[in-house]
């Protein structure tokens, strides 16, 4: 090697080495995975304290029969001096519930606490509470309870946080937190926390309409007996809904079919329901019917949605404002009739 080629590969060899090293990570698979797992986990570590175990104690005194006939049955209790009552019978329940507010103030379904005569709560930590109940209302199967024995010097109570059911959509992961089965021991009362997502937003029909099942939230996350009146969650720990039932074709457990009511509409009820007050409904007088494809073409109707009036009762909200049958409603308040 000549003088001027070592200098050469020398000048060469120092530029390289002063040419920062730039190192590309490959992208791993699990990274994405990773994130998901720390999301759920954010959402049981935030949420899940203020999930409450509820306890119930129902009492039904039963009256004894002494005859088959009512009329014997009557003559003997007059002539004999039996009493009509026999012994009182009690029942236990469980479900779930989610605390409010710093008061104490806890939200759960109204078929978890109805007709209780006695109602407990115990939280994460382990604390157990009296809680009476406030307010119900049956048609939104929702229902407020207050703790009523806590102490001043007792820490603070977790509270979860309300969302927004309107922007939910089908696909969005859905997060449930409850007590299913009553698993969760007194001594460890730590809730359980299933994942699914939306499965559908839709609304679902029931006898003689007593209940309000308009614009449910149907998620396939597991939710069993004990889940009721718990928490369902998006995955930023936002609640969007209260586990209300499943449907599992008589087999009572889960088949990935629970539906929760949109945590919107108890909103709008929720200021009566803490004070006490009953909730009240207005109505249209109407009973709508739905449109099929043959209606459709007698009507000449190009687009989809719309309810048709089958009848209309007298002197009704609706009859006062010039609905007719044979109306097909296409809009309410600028909002489209789907169904």
């Amino acid at each position: 090697m000549t003088m001027k080629q070592y200098i050469l590969t020398s000048v060469l060899a120092t530029a390289l080495l002063a040419i920062p090293a730039v190192v590309t990570a490959a992208p791993t698979s699990a990274d994405p995975a990773r994130a998901l797992q720390d999301a759920f986990s954010r959402v049981y570590d935030d949420v899940g304290p203020a999930v409450v175990s509820i306890y119930t104690v129902q009492e039904q005194t039963m009256r004894t029969v002494y005859h088959r006939d009512p009329g014997i049955d009557r003559f003997m209790r007059q002539f004999f001096g039996l009493p009509n009552e026999g012994a009182t019978l009690r029942s236990t329940g469980l479900g779930s519930g989610m605390i409010i507010n710093k008061k104490g103030d806890i939200l759960t379904n109204t078929h978890v606490v109805d007709g209780a005569k006695e109602i407990m709560v115990t939280l994460t930590d382990g604390r157990s509470y009296k809680c009476q109940l406030i307010g119900a209302d049956r048609r939104n199967d929702v229902a407020v309870i207050r703790i009523v024995d806590m102490k001043k010097d007792d820490p603070a109570l977790p509270t979860v946080r309300l969302g927004d059911s309107d922007k939910v959509r089908p696909g969005q992961w859905t997060i449930a937190i409850g007590n299913p089965f009553g698993i969760a021991e007194r001594n460890n009362p730590q809730p359980t926390l299933t994942v699914g997502v939306v499965s559908a937003v839709r609304s679902l029909q029931t006898e003689g309409g007593n209940r309000d099942l308009n614009d449910m939230i149907q998620t396939d996350a597991s939710i069993n007996p004990g889940n009721s009146g718990g928490p369902l969650c998006d995955i930023d720990g936002a609640v969007i809904g209260i586990n209300m039932f499943i449907v599992s074709a008589g087999i009572g457990q889960s088949a990935g079919i629970g539906f929760a009511t949109p945590i919107n509409r108890v909103k709008t009820i929720l200021d009566d329901l803490r004070a006490g007050r009953e909730v009240t409904y207005g109505y249209l007088g109407v009973m709508p019917q739905e449109l099929d494809a043959d209606m459709r073409q007698y009507f000449g109707l190009q687009r989809t949605g719309g309810a048709l009036v089958s009848s209309v009762l007298p002197n009704a909200p609706a009859a006062k404002a010039g609905i007719r049958v044979g109306d097909i409603i296409t809009q309410y308040n600028s909002v489209p009739v789907r169904n």
